[in-house]
């Protein structure tokens, strides 16, 4: 009976020690905030020894497509319209659920983006465009192209190549 007794008294310490180390490890990550835990597991001096001289900045846009943003910002702000540059296609189409292939369709748009998309104040994409440099010549640009025309039609959009923005072509839109 003893034997039972001292069996009982060690599974009662066992379950109090255990309940209590569970309460002190949450009282220690509770109480910090995100940075602080981040500092402790990943300390900002060593990421930035690592990242620090990788990258470099460039610019969002080449001089023509700013060039060309600005005329097509100040016909939106007279159409009632939103310009949105440099815009992923993964972001306005994709891949159908049912389609069997859906990976290979997702992998193949996910890195692509078109340089403008025109939407109404909904954000509803109402024409994508598409400025045509002097690389749209080549012969890998132009399945690029002849792939994303057909994508974005084929999911309902509109879809312009230019190489300047003019009043003319404005009138298309």
């Amino acid at each position: 009976m003893t034997t039972e007794i001292a069996y009982l008294i060690l599974i009662a310490l066992v379950i109090y020690i255990y309940i209590d180390i569970r309460k002190r490890k949450n009282n220690n990550y509770s109480h910090k905030s995100y940075s602080e835990y981040n500092q402790q597991t990943q300390p900002d001096q060593e990421i930035n020894t690592i990242w620090k001289d990788k990258y470099q900045p460039r610019n969002l846009l080449t001089i023509n497509e700013r060039d060309q943003y600005r005329k097509l910002k100040a016909w939106a702000s007279n159409h009632d319209a939103i310009v949105f540059t440099k815009v992923r296609v993964l972001d306005i189409i994709e891949p159908r659920n049912n389609t069997n292939n859906y990976k290979t369709l997702f992998y193949k748009i996910q890195a692509k983006h078109v340089d403008f998309v025109i939407c109404d104040q909904n954000i509803n994409v109402k024409c994508i465009i598409e400025l045509d440099d002097n690389s749209h010549k080549n012969k890998d640009r132009k399945e690029r192209d002849k792939f994303l025309d057909e994508a974005l039609t084929g999911a309902g959009y509109k879809i312009l190549h230019t190489k300047y923005i003019t009043a003319e072509f404005l009138s298309q839109i």
